[in-house]
């Protein structure tokens, strides 16, 4: 249940009797946002979100806040504080963990008179002195680019100007689309400050489109992947996936409503059919050749949930229960429908989310893990809670670089990704669902599309839903996102519509969460749920998917 006060999302009632509070300035801005338990309760003030504009009492005269957002806290999670250029690109992001000056990490951004990106810089941590004592890297990975005539990036560099080189002579199609690009596989780190000090050469990866502008051939250094669409029908629907290096080509056939309906080897390796419900939930996955994995499950037509033992949801319709064949395991949510913990046979997770309804913090036998991420959204490390003589900082950094939003290196190791995101050969093969013939063993790695596997757990981390992989299903409901009645009726119908292939999954997810960070920084309007100004259009990315965002700066 929502009410609208006047034409602003006040409270929202949920099927859980939980509550959500909206509180907005005389500007129409939302200040806060209180959630409460039980609707006639008091407030769980743990859980409330509070937006500070125009000044947040750090430095911010010389921040360019005023008429923007300023910060944004939640309790025992993190404190978020921006700064901007006088024409509002963001400048810096402070993330407050709390625990002293080393938990502070900073991520600072510079453009060039056009407001294009020209530097950025990522957050100071340290590492551990044994026996007992600790030490901070002085110097902190920074990134440089650089444009062609036309305003397109063209390269990038690690250190100083003429560091080390991570990606050069970028070209484009008259469309826009990547051609070429040379990149490393792998970079070499100075021990002593952990920061690129050489790679081992660059290589060219190449992108070749037809006519329609789809991404038809990718090579990179050991990866060779042609895509095949058909000849007579513009559906955009993948007919062949022709891997060169392993010479593996896979074959895929849809039904009347675009579902896919098999996926099969030419050779004899494998493959597998499905079955579906009017809803497009997958009953049936079925070995029809080779080695791979099956799944039948039914679903409950009155909830569309799924039937059978061990299984069991909340009225918000989150996944509960389920069972492996390890064992049962169970989930908890908070207000938001956000997965907040979760206890398997083996190991027992908690989480923390952020702005954004970004997963900020995970913890696990007895180990914190932090994420850190940019401006767009994209995870720039994940770091360990580390203490010593103390004090309190973040060790154990793992970096992504990305280049055009695209990743390119994971802890300074070269990834490969096919169209969608997945690492072509990282974790062996990857089925048409998303499950692998490999074994997962780095946390929180790309494992399909862009979802990100938790290794103890084995869920899928979407940043807006968790997904179960071996259950065909998502664990938690979608976040309602505090977000305008009609954006939000707009794009979970989106959703459900597009929830029939995994490539419409992720870009409808992604929509979602680019709403939420959008809507939680003040970038929406709150009353007509539609951004505003000549800065906000569809983009079109390398990767084939159209997402609603700002336009990063060097896109």
């Amino acid at each position: 249940m929502w009410k609208l006060n006047p034409r602003r999302v006040s409270t929202k009632v949920d099927a859980k009797n939980q509550k959500v509070e909206n509180v907005y300035d005389a500007y129409g801005r939302v200040t806060m946002v209180k959630r409460y338990p039980v609707s006639t309760g008091a407030e769980d003030v743990n859980q409330r979100t509070t937006n500070t504009y125009d000044y947040d009492g750090s430095n911010s005269s010389t921040r360019n806040l005023w008429g923007r957002l300023a910060a944004v806290t939640v309790p025992n999670s993190v404190a978020e504080h921006y700064s901007y250029t006088s024409a509002g690109l963001l400048t810096s992001k402070v993330s407050d963990f709390g625990g002293g000056i080393y938990m502070l990490p900073t991520v600072d951004y510079s453009y060039d008179t056009e407001g294009r990106m020209t530097q950025m810089v990522y957050p100071q941590y340290g590492h551990l002195v044994p026996p007992s004592s600790y030490a901070m890297y002085s110097q902190r990975l920074t990134l440089n680019y650089s444009y062609d005539s036309l305003g397109q990036l063209q390269g990038m560099t690690a250190g100083s100007d003429s560091g080390t080189q991570l990606v050069s002579s970028a070209t484009y199609n008259a469309a826009g689309q990547l051609l070429s690009l040379n990149r490393p596989n792998s970079v070499t780190v100075d021990t002593a400050t952990e920061l690129p000090s050489g790679s081992g050469g660059l290589s060219a990866e190449t992108f070749q489109y037809n006519g329609r502008n789809q991404l038809t051939r990718q090579t990179f250094l050991y990866s060779d992947i042609e895509y095949r669409f058909s000849a007579t029908a513009n559906d955009g629907r993948l007919t062949q996936k022709k891997n060169w290096n392993s010479t593996e080509e896979e074959n895929y056939t849809y039904d009347s409503l675009g579902r896919l309906a098999t996926a099969y080897t030419t050779g004899p390796e494998w493959g597998l059919s499905w079955v579906y419900d009017g809803f497009g939930n997958r009953l049936q996955q079925n070995v029809t050749k080779g080695t791979a994995p099956s799944t039948v499950q039914t679903v409950n037509a009155a909830t569309n949930r799924l039937n059978g033992t061990g299984f069991g949801y909340d009225s918000n319709g989150n996944m509960t229960d389920w069972s492996t064949p390890s064992g049962s395991v169970t989930a908890s949510y908070d207000i938001d429908n956000r997965m907040t913990q979760i206890v398997t046979p083996s190991v027992t997770e908690t989480y923390k989310y952020g702005p954004g309804n970004l997963r900020v913090k995970k913890y696990q036998g007895g180990t914190w893990t932090y994420t850190v991420y940019g401006q767009g959204g994209e995870v720039l490390g994940t770091y360990t809670l580390c203490t010593a003589a103390g004090t309190s900082f973040l060790c154990d950094a793992r970096l992504r670089v990305y280049f055009r939003g695209r990743l390119i290196l994971n802890g300074w190791t070269g990834v490969k990704p096919d169209r969608l995101g997945s690492p072509d050969g990282t974790h062996g093969r990857v089925y048409p669902y998303g499950e692998v013939s490999g074994s997962v063993s780095v946390d929180q790695d790309e494992t399909f599309t862009t979802y990100k596997r938790d290794v103890s757990t084995g869920l899928d981390y979407a940043q807006n839903r968790y997904s179960v992989p071996q259950e065909e299903t998502a664990a938690s409901a979608f976040r309602d996102c505090n977000i305008p009645l009609a954006i939000r009726q707009l794009t979970l119908s989106r959703f459900r519509r597009d929830s029939i292939t995994n490539r419409k999954k992720k870009k409808a997810a992604s929509e979602i969460r680019d709403l939420i960070h959008d809507s939680q920084l003040g970038r929406l309007d709150m009353e007509t749920g539609v951004p505003g100004g000549k800065r906000w259009h569809f983009a079109r990315r390398a990767l084939p998917q159209r997402v609603f965002r700002r336009k990063p700066p060097h896109d």
